[in-house]
């Protein structure tokens, strides 16, 4: 059965063709897949173009939400040092002899 031509030559010649160009090929594959992410990534957002504009803006979000959660802080602590102002004066009505 081995020793037949044809089966070598109808069979296990392809084989080996097909099995070798796998190997060879699959590294070129991936380099052109590898290509194609790269160059879609890189134009595909738009924000590589834009890079310095984007990057103050980023720069500039990121301090305006400091800015809004100092502020947001200090609006807190002025509630709660109303609120405690309220409570005084409410528990010194509630007292006989109160105000």
């Amino acid at each position: 059965m081995w020793q037949d031509p044809t089966l070598v030559t109808n069979l296990i010649i392809p084989l080996a063709g097909m099995v070798t160009g796998i190997i060879l090929g699959y590294p070129v594959v991936r380099a052109v897949v590898r290509a194609f992410e790269n160059r879609a990534g890189r134009h595909g957002s738009g924000e590589d173009r834009i890079g310095p504009a984007m990057t103050a803006i980023r720069g500039r979000l990121d301090a305006l939400e400091d800015r809004v959660d100092h502020r947001l802080a200090e609006v807190e602590e002025r509630v709660d040092f109303a609120e405690r102002l309220l409570t005084t004066h409410r528990d010194k009505s509630a007292l006989p002899g109160g105000e």
